[in-house]
């Protein structure tokens, strides 16, 4: 059994540095961890992937209040969801070691952020006024001028294509491409299709050569037939961009604009009908372009309001000699893109059976395929274009507090599912039919079992109920008690869990679209016996299996699945989460219980799910403030089990707050677990005094880090990207001289 007193002698003698519960770094990391409890496993393989949010080129978390000259810092509270991709590689390929290497992902738009950084003025003297550097605008990174930034720290998909014999690793986001990088140097190799081969979040017309790509974090890699498949959608808006001039305005106005905004802000507040609030935001920046000056030339302006005055006529015109329309508006698609290395990606649009086109209404986090069908979801996660960019000040509290009151709205309480039958997938066709199912609760993670004899699925889903991960705590956030937030806390995500969490399984017809059966499964724990709850799931969030996703092998059926659940705790349930969500309509726990247990703590667990039987057959209860990051499923050598979904190891990486010698401190650790027996505690923790990370999300697991011997798969930079400039109309020239500077010289 687990003996806290052990792991502190562990601590104690590896002399680790306090930090906060917010830290990270950025720096290249290449490491040998130290075993400080337990003994490492002899039996224990290969490499596990996770990826990490870690801060932006200004700096790592936490985010300072002020700068180095005494401003204020206008990346402080950003949430921590939001920042650079940063890969870290366990390997366990040395008997009784554990090396990690550690490195940022940095695709081309890093190369314009950190060009375009706090300090960088110098070298482009006209940008401090047009204030063309990247900034985080909610849950997204922007510039005014550049465009979106590609932060590719949410997942890894491992894939194979053609003659592989090992694996090639992906990173992904849920805005932007995903992207290959090597595995043995972390290095960025290619992006996954051509920017043109996508479609654009926003009008073509807005002048930025780094598009907003809506894509998925988790896109489906089947190990049979190589192929690798994910969608890219858009998203029509009340505010369209090509009428309002919102964006170039930013660009050029920016802090005009804020102080007037909130001197209106100020007036608004008294407004006690949230719609008529609504409208008056609405109004103020469909018309904010009006009477300010930009140094456009004569024939740009001429050019951008010919445009404006005649975009539907010119639309239409110019549709007929075959230019696209979404170079002019922005409609409702959902596309299915399939990769298998080919030249070329293969693309559908999907459409309902009435042939309408999808529409999405939060995100598409989370795909995933059987043998037959392609199912994606429309995720409990509100990340929609709308949603991130519905605030260009979040840095001003004033102006972050009225318009998070009067636009945000709880997340959907049910899910949409679609189905593509793979056997549809016709490359002479356009179009692609998708059967859409409706499941309750709402959820953003699930799996199918690769198998569905006769066209029957088989879906787990991991529900997080009333549990908001695109809210994050504000500075001036006041948590439920009415107290402030706790120091240091300004930044982390699912702000506050307002119900319990669920665990789902669904039998559903592949071919006719119709559920067939369905099985939720909750446990509150022995609420009356707070040190031994028994399995729990309070905040369910990620969860692992054997081979979840793999480049070599199908989970033709799941037989155990391995949950993170987060519990309740204070620090994250605010007033704000509380009114947002006190209504929720699939709710099994009183909200004023839920304030009361989260005011009290439920710890973290891991739990296993029997997934045959649908019973939680095993947990691990952490100490109260020990906090699970990521979860993997490791490999051993060899067998010792007759049932492989218990047979290796689970490598969770956490952040513990506890005290050493009085003083608090929270521990960065690894730690790790007997698939087969959670409840005895770990086998092993490690850490090292440079371990540090504050956001860790998915990961995977690899048997090798061996290369393929060729790659015939490449797109090149310059080619990729001088499409996207050859559109600009605004400072295309300052554009072209940018990326040639700054951009294509680290992709020679």
């Amino acid at each position: 059994m687990f003996q806290h007193k052990i792991l502190q002698q562990g601590r104690a003698a590896l002399n680790l540095p306090v930090r906060p519960l917010i830290s990270s770094t950025r720096d290249p990391l290449d490491l040998e961890l130290k075993v400080i409890y337990g003994e490492l496993p002899d039996d224990i393989t290969g490499h596990v992937f996770i990826n990490s949010s870690s801060g932006s080129v200004n700096s790592p978390y936490p985010y300072p209040e002020k700068n180095p000259d005494g401003s204020r810092n206008k990346e402080y509270g950003s949430p921590i969801l939001l920042g650079g991709g940063f890969v870290m590689r366990y390997d366990f390929d040395q008997a009784g070691k554990v090396f990690l290497k550690a490195r940022l992902l940095k695709p081309p738009a890093y190369y314009a952020d950190e060009a375009t950084k706090e300090g960088s003025h110098p070298h482009y003297p006209k940008w401090k006024q047009s204030l063309s550097g990247f900034k985080n605008l909610g849950i997204t990174r922007l510039s005014f001028w550049l465009g979106c930034s590609d932060l590719l720290s949410t997942a890894i998909t491992p894939i194979r294509y053609g003659n592989d014999k090992k694996d090639r690793l992906v990173a992904t986001t849920d805005v932007g491409r995903p992207y290959e990088f090597d595995p043995k140097t972390l290095k960025i190799k290619t992006p996954i299709g051509y920017l043109k081969e996508y479609i654009n979040g926003v009008p073509g017309i807005v002048p930025w050569p780094f598009p907003v790509l809506q894509t998925t974090a988790h896109p489906a890699f089947d190990p049979v037939t190589k192929e690798l498949f994910s969608v890219n959608y858009t998203k029509s808006t009340s505010l369209q961009l090509k009428e309002s001039n919102l964006w170039p305005t930013l660009h050029l106005h920016h802090d005009k604009i804020e102080k007037e905004l909130e001197e209106k802000v100020k007036s608004w507040k008294t407004i006690t009908d949230k719609n008529e609030a609504r409208e008056k935001l609405n109004e103020y920046f469909q018309n904010v372009h009006q009477n300010r000056p930009t140094h456009e030339s004569k024939f740009q302006r001429f050019f951008r309001k010919l445009k404006h005055t005649f975009t539907k006529v010119l639309g239409d015109i110019l549709s007929f000699f075959g230019v696209p329309e979404n170079e002019f508006s922005v409609k409702d698609e959902v596309y299915l893109h399939c990769f298998d290395g080919s030249p070329s990606l293969k693309s559908w649009r999907m459409v309902d059976e009435k042939g309408e086109n999808l529409k999405i209404t939060q995100c598409c986090h989370q795909t995933t395929l059987s043998e037959g069908y392609f199912v994606f979801i429309d995720a409990a996660f509100k990340l929609s274009l709308d949603v991130m960019f519905n605030n260009p000040f979040p840095h001003n509290q004033e102006i972050d507090n009225f318009i998070r009151k009067v636009t945000s709205v709880p997340q959907e309480p049910y899910t949409y599912l679609y189905i593509v039958a793979r056997k549809d997938l016709n490359p002479a066709s356009k179009t692609v039919v998708a059967k859409q199912i409706k499941l309750e609760p709402e959820f953003i993670h699930c799996y199918l079992n690769y198998k569905n004899p006769n066209g029957k699925l088989t879906l787990y889903g991991a529900s997080n109920s009333a549990a908001c991960l695109a809210e994050w705590v504000r500075p001036f956030d006041k948590l439920v008690d009415g107290s402030d937030i706790e120091p240091g806390t300004a930044g982390i995500i699912s702000a506050g869990v307002m119900d319990i969490g669920r665990i789902s399984k669904y039998e559903i017809d592949g071919e006719k679209g119709n559920l067939l059966s369905e099985s939720i499964l909750d446990a509150t724990g022995n609420l009356d016996k707070p040190e031994d709850l028994g399995a729990h799931t309070w905040g369910v969030g990620i969860y692992t299996f054997r081979d979840i996703i793999s480049g070599s092998i199908p989970s033709n059926e799941i037989t155990d699945i391995f949950f993170q659940c987060y519990g309740l705790e204070p620090r994250r349930l605010t007033e704000f989460i509380y009114e947002l969500y006190k209504d929720y309509p699939n709710r099994k726990i009183p909200a004023e219980k839920v304030k009361q247990l989260s005011e009290e703590g439920i710890p973290h667990q891991v739990v296993r799910l029997n997934a045959q039987s649908f019973e939680l057959e095993d947990y691990f209860q952490f100490p109260k403030g020990y906090e699970i990051r990521s979860l993997q499923f490791t490999h051993r050598k060899g067998s010792v089990n007759p049932r492989p979904g218990i047979d290796g190891y689970i490598t969770v990486l956490m952040i513990n707050e506890d005290e050493l010698d009085g003083v608090k401190n929270f521990f960065r650790e690894v730690w790790i677990f007997d698939a087969a027996n959670l409840k005895q505690g770990p086998k092993a923790v490690l850490s090292h005094p440079d371990l540090n990370y504050a956001f860790t999300l998915h990961s995977v697991w690899t048997d090798s880090l061996e290369s393929n011997d060729e790659d015939p798969y490449t797109v090149p930079v310059k080619e990729d990207y001088q499409y996207m400039i050859d559109k600009i109309w605004l400072d295309k020239h300052k554009i072209q001289d940018f990326f040639e500077k700054e951009i294509y010289p680290h992709f020679n």
